[in-house]
């Protein structure tokens, strides 16, 4: 099954682009959109700390938990070493320190297909929605919690996970604390 593990991250800063979506665009087409320009996205960030594209998911679950007016945003972005200059469609976003599930994925692995509904189990957009509500699972089990945070991290070009076939096609990441006894 899907070998999670903690990571303690400092604050980091991470520049990219986004879309936002509810109101009166619902769809994940912005998020097709900001994927299918990823190229071109990546080469205009500046001072990247590492070869890794993010995908963000901003307040997600609790837009959908306000209802059909409620805006949710994604922001596909690299982590950065300092902000000198953006482009005029970039933006930029603190993420907090905290302890992180990272959840290795790959879409060819049955353990990870098996949480999606028959039809969309190769879709690894909707594996990885799968992924991050199986992390509330995991986490019950094993003495975390997730902070609440509005906040999801996909991270793709990490090595760690799935090291017999090539690594993972990404890695989840929820922001969780451990629970005190």
């Amino acid at each position: 099954m899907l070998e999670p593990y903690i990571i303690k991250r400092d604050t980091f800063l991470l520049v990219g682009q986004r879309v936002t979506l509810g109101g009166s665009n619902p769809s994940a087409e912005g998020i097709d959109w900001l994927w299918e320009n990823s190229e071109r996205i990546w080469n205009d960030i500046q001072n990247k700390a590492e070869n890794q594209l993010y995908g963000v998911s901003l307040d997600f679950q609790y837009g959908f938990e306000r209802g059909e007016d409620a805006r949710h945003a994604y922001l596909l972005a690299a982590e950065v070493t300092k902000v000198e200059r953006m482009a005029f469609d970039h933006e930029s976003l603190v993420v907090p320190a905290s302890e992180w599930l990272y959840i290795p994925i790959r879409s060819d692995d049955e353990s990870v297909k098996s949480l999606a509904p028959e039809g969309l189990r190769d879709d690894l957009g909707y594996l990885a929605g799968c992924v991050f509500g199986w992390s509330n699972q995991w986490c019950s089990d094993n003495g975390y919690q997730p902070q609440g945070w509005p906040i999801g991290l996909e991270i793709m070009g990490l090595s760690r996970g799935y090291e017999d076939v090539g690594g993972p096609h990404e890695t989840v990441c929820v922001p969780v604390r451990k629970l005190t006894d």
